[in-house]
């Protein structure tokens, strides 16, 4: 075989590769219904507390001239006693020229312990000829904090302290006034 010939096949071959005929296109977090405002498609940090709904909008573009597929994965290391959250998205068509949103959402847990856990996005697009590519894999991270953290705790015997001083300054003029 002739070497040129080797130079086209592998350029025909790695042609594809060169261009992702899908991109992300944007990522919007959510806790709560509320923007999480550092959440983006370079990744990004969720500040959650137990129980609280997470929410993950991804939109993919196509840029090819027929319908794509896609695919979505994400994966939550460890928050669940130990457990992974996963949750996908299988394929789903995306219109040629076309964008598509899709949302991945999951409840922190309510015994989830205070910590930093590894939040993962896994993304895949298939053309109409069944080439299946990985797309990216997007690291985020969720911080759980305790309650307490941002109501802050409150010092009941300094309330009690100072209600006490207030009734007995009231009471003492109450005694001038009508004793």
């Amino acid at each position: 075989m002739k070497p040129y010939y080797v130079l086209i096949i592998l350029f025909v071959i790695l042609m594809p590769l060169s261009y992702a005929s899908v991109n992300i296109e944007q990522i919007r977090g959510y806790v709560n219904n509320e923007r999480a405002s550092d959440v983006d498609e370079n990744g990004g940090d969720f500040e959650t507390h137990p129980s609280d709904n997470v929410e993950l909008v991804v939109t993919l573009d196509n840029t090819e001239n027929t319908t794509s597929k896609a695919k979505l994965k994400l994966t939550v290391d460890n928050i669940d006693k130990g457990n992974d959250i996963v949750k996908e998205q299988d394929w789903y068509d995306i219109s040629a020229n076309d964008d598509k949103s899709k949302t991945l959402s999951f409840s922190i847990p309510t015994d989830a312990r205070r910590d930093d856990y590894d939040m993962d996005l896994e993304t895949w697009y298939r053309l109409n000829n069944g080439t299946e590519y990985a797309l990216d894999k997007i690291d985020f991270n969720i911080i759980i904090q305790s309650i307490n953290e941002e109501i802050g705790i409150i010092d009941i015997s300094g309330m009690l302290g100072n209600l006490t001083s207030s009734c007995e300054s009231l009471a003492q003029t109450t005694n001038t006034c009508f004793g």
